[in-house]
């Protein structure tokens, strides 16, 4: 039943949500924030979900009546949504990719280096490269 799981998985998300809001209000010591956050958990919580197809369009109606005000009480608590930053695809890839490309290219740096000191050519290759930077 396709209708039951999006109205179970609503139900969650609005759960997980408010959940956030509670935690964030009592870690600011908002008690007015967290009761009204801690009212609407139950008021959802409470919520039953049936299983003829009526009902849980009713239910899934109920639920998304409640989304304004949990999206305000976020607003309130400072909460972002879903409880983390979105960032764009291309800042998350680059976060843990420059890192790596930064540590190849020392490496290669240090394997160059080394390569040119061993070479049986390295006194050529200093006295090519010091009439290069005298230029």
């Amino acid at each position: 039943m396709r209708a039951k799981r999006d109205a179970e998985a609503a139900k969650y998300r609005l759960q997980v949500r408010l959940g956030l809001i509670a935690q964030k209000a009592h870690a600011d010591k908002a008690a007015d924030t967290l009761a009204r956050a801690e009212a609407l958990r139950r008021q959802v919580d409470g919520l039953a979900l049936p299983d003829d197809v009526a009902g849980l369009t009713a239910a899934r109606a109920t639920l998304t009546a409640l989304e304004p005000q949990v999206l305000g009480l976020q607003r309130l608590a400072g909460v972002e949504e879903y409880g983390l930053p979105l960032f764009p695809k291309w800042l998350k890839f680059l976060s843990w990719t420059a890192p790596v490309v930064v540590l190849m290219g020392v490496l290669a740096f240090i394997l160059e280096r080394r390569r040119r000191r061993s070479s049986p050519d390295a006194a050529a290759i200093e006295a090519l490269d010091a009439a290069q930077r005298d230029d």
